[in-house]
């Protein structure tokens, strides 16, 4: 492969990696063009959705070189882990919304050739348990809460997600002050 090529490939890993909210890697074997093809059209049908097919070395040295002026421990640690997930053929899926996450586990269900490895979620290391929640939260009010309690000195107008919650978590409340008494 030539260095140009090497450059671009580079350059597209970086990219998708920085522009995704939440980046699925996903280990596949014995995978031919027809299935690659029908995976690829079930998954460009849900908006907000991208995928990549990565070389393991350039995805390693991409983890590396953008955290190459990081030398703390902590932040060693989590760069092995993560270009760990760098194993076999490796297929990225990267979702720009949360909300995107249970249609695209439904149809990479359907294809037993396709391992789930790993994720990043807003820059941290997930596992199979981590997208467990997040296919079983309520689709919004988890990203509500979340931006809420981030920042508590940033009001916006309220809007009826957030009413909705509010109310919600008023009535768990109220069951909770029952149950108690």
């Amino acid at each position: 492969m030539s260095a140009l090529k090497k450059k671009i490939i580079f350059h597209n890993i970086s990219n998708f990696l920085e522009k995704n909210l939440l980046i699925f890697f996903f280990n596949y074997n014995h995978i031919n063009t027809e299935e690659w093809h029908v995976i690829k059209n079930q998954l460009s049908k849900i908006t907000q959705v991208n995928t990549l097919v990565v070389k393991n070395r350039i995805g390693k040295n991409v983890i590396r070189k953008k955290n190459s002026c990081k030398k703390k421990d902590e932040e060693i640690n989590k760069i092995e882990k993560l270009s760990t997930l760098f194993q076999g053929p490796t297929f990225l899926i990267g979702i720009a919304s949360s909300q995107e996450c249970e249609p695209v586990f439904s149809v990479i269900k359907k294809q037993k050739k396709c391992i789930f490895v790993g994720g990043l979620y807003q820059g941290q290391l997930i596992n199979h348990l981590d997208v467990k929640y997040l296919l079983k939260v309520e689709k919004g009010a988890y990203t509500d809460l979340i931006s809420t309690l981030q920042s508590p000195l940033y009001f916006t107008p309220i809007s009826t997600n957030r009413v909705q919650l509010y109310y919600l978590l008023k009535c768990y409340q109220d069951i909770k002050e029952r149950v108690s008494k």
